[in-house]
């Protein structure tokens, strides 16, 4: 009687993990089209969070915010995967001495400079942009950038980072 007793406990136990299991995916399923996590497509946010560009800082400048998303899109355009950063360099550093610094990193990379400041490989775009009192703000997307346009951050919209003076954002 004794092993009777013991099965049906390890029974009630067995059915209470499953009904738990069970209860926990169903609610998981159910709210997963409400959630929204910010960090766009998940695969995309790890790959672009890997690469080096996405961590290619000026040499003793301090990083003030960091901001990166996977691949999504917004009223139906894509927003290619990327990573911004804000960066303040020290009064010493003049923004040709930071843009030269970016040009020989990028270009020795197999980086190709279609503007100032503004340069690709490929489908990947890194972007220099200079901003007011030693901030420099440096963005690099993975993908999703058509060969042949320069104004592929045009399409990074809800960023958290503040936009550069003077700009009409």
């Amino acid at each position: 009687m004794p092993s009777l007793r013991r099965a049906f406990h390890l029974t009630l136990i067995l059915g209470a993990i499953l009904l738990t299991v069970a209860v926990l995916l169903l609610g998981v399923v159910a709210l997963a089209p409400f959630v929204n996590l910010n960090y766009g497509d998940i695969p995309s946010y790890l790959a672009v969070n890997s690469k080096p560009e996405a961590h290619l800082y000026y040499p003793g400048s301090t990083v003030l915010a960091v901001e990166t998303l996977g691949q999504s899109t917004t009223m139906g355009d894509p927003i290619p995967a990327h990573s911004s950063a804000l960066l303040a360099t020290d009064a010493s550093s003049s923004p040709t001495g930071v843009l030269a610094w970016y040009r020989d990193y990028l270009t020795r990379h197999g980086w190709t400079e279609v503007s100032a400041g503004s340069f690709r490989r490929s489908s990947e775009v890194f972007k220099v942009e200079f901003w007011s009192l030693g901030q420099v703000r440096v963005t690099y997307a993975m993908s999703g950038c058509r060969s042949g346009a320069t104004n592929c951050f045009g399409l990074i919209v809800g960023s958290n980072m503040p936009l550069p003076l003077g700009s009409n954002g």
